[in-house]
Order: structure tokens, then sequence, then C-alpha cells
């Protein structure tokens, strides 16, 4: 759906001839690329939890047994040094296998409302909506409108005699989806004017742009011709 502000760039007798955004292909990939590389991550954060767990049924048990025996020594009743291990004492004595699992079902738990609340709905928003309103694209019969951003926008013009370079890049992805970036140069500009990002048939929107840039040509040569004429 085109956006407000683009509309409002048209002139009264300027005539739409391709709208397009982004490739709907190249945005379900990238959905799910960013889903599966955040699910990888959350994955190992609760193997790793896990393991923490079973370790810790092990090593508190474990720790006040060895804490009890160094405890009951005579050696460290007749040096006066066992304040260390009264001190790892009634630390373990606070603590215990209960308690240390049930912090860490918290903590999972608290990272699965991060993964599933605010990362999945954050990626999905980012990509259906903002990536596809913040990139609009429009041929009209006098000119090519680039619209950038969504809070901040920034709209620009390309006219067709100002065209002087159409170039299309792919990577093997984009290649397999059938888009890719059309990148056009014009008079005048260091490198490109304009960059479309990740557009569908990239190579038929380019000779969609040629065809429509030699009949611009032709029209105003034409009109240019008449006034020729008219003034002899």
């Amino acid at each position: 759906m085109m956006s407000r502000i683009l509309k409002n760039s048209f002139g009264e007798e300027e005539k739409i001839l391709q709208y397009f955004s982004i490739c709907n292909r190249y945005i379900k990939i990238q959905i799910v690329a960013l889903l599966l590389k955040w699910l990888a991550i959350f994955l190992a954060i609760s193997a790793g939890l896990f393991f923490l767990d079973q370790a810790q049924l092990i090593a508190i048990p474990e720790s006040k047994k060895i804490v009890g025996r160094v405890q009951e020594t005579p050696y460290e009743e007749i040096l006066g040094q066992n304040n260390f291990s009264d001190n790892l004492s009634r630390y373990l004595n606070i603590i215990s296998v209960e308690d240390v699992s049930q912090w860490i079902v918290s903590i999972w738990l608290i990272l699965a409302i991060i993964f599933f609340l605010i990362i999945t709905p954050a990626i999905i928003f980012y990509n259906v909506f903002y990536l596809k309103i913040s990139n609009e694209f429009v041929f009209t019969d006098q000119r090519i409108i680039v619209k950038k951003g969504w809070l901040e926008t920034s709209v620009k013009t390309i006219y067709y005699n100002q065209i002087t370079d159409i170039g299309v890049s792919q990577s093997l992805l984009e290649r397999i989806i059938k888009s890719g970036t059309l990148s056009i140069s014009t008079a005048g500009s260091d490198g490109y004017e304009a960059v479309l990002y990740h557009v569908r048939s990239p190579y038929k929107l380019k000779k969609v742009l040629y065809d429509i840039k030699i009949n611009y040509q032709k029209k105003n040569d034409n009109n240019y011709q008449e006034e020729n004429n008219e003034q002899k």
C-alpha cells in the first residue's frame, strides 16, 4: 500500500507506470533467517542453563560434604585457620539445590519471554512493515521517485533524461529467489544516484526502466521538433 507521503509527491497530470518495494520473497527469507538465528542463540543458552542446573545438583551437596569434613579435622582446630571453611559452610547452608534450580528456571523464563514476546514480534514488524513502507519506488511517465524512511523520510527524484547507467547486482541467494539490487547513475554524480535494494526481478525492472527512458526521450524530441516547426 502506497504511503501518503509518496501520494502527495505526484503532480496533477503525472501517471504512475510502476509502483514497487522490496521483494516479498526476500522479506520472508530474512524473517526465517533471523528467527532461526535468535532461536539458535536461545536454545544454546537454554542448553547451558540445563547443564548448569545438572552440575549444581552434584556440586552443592558434594561441597557441603567436603566443607563438613574439613571443619572436623583437629589440624584446623589447632591452628585456628578454619575461617574460610566456616564462611563457605555458612554460604552453602544458605543456598540449596532447590533455590538454584528455581533461579535457573526464572532466568530461562525471562529469556523465553524476551525471545517470544519481544524479539520475534520485532523481527516480524521490522521486515513485514518497516522495510516495505520505508523503501518505496515509483516509475511515473516523467520521473523516478524514491522514498526512504518511515518516521524520518526522504524523497528523491530522478528524471529520465538524467540517467546515464542502470546496473543490476545479485547475490547467490537473490538469484535463487529472483531478486536483486538496481543501481541508477546520473550525469554529474559520483557513484549511484539511487540504489533500489532487494527488488523483485531486477533485470526485468531494468528493461522496463530502459523502455520508459527511451519513450520519454522520444516524446521530448518530438515535442522539441514540433516547437521548432511552429517557430518556423
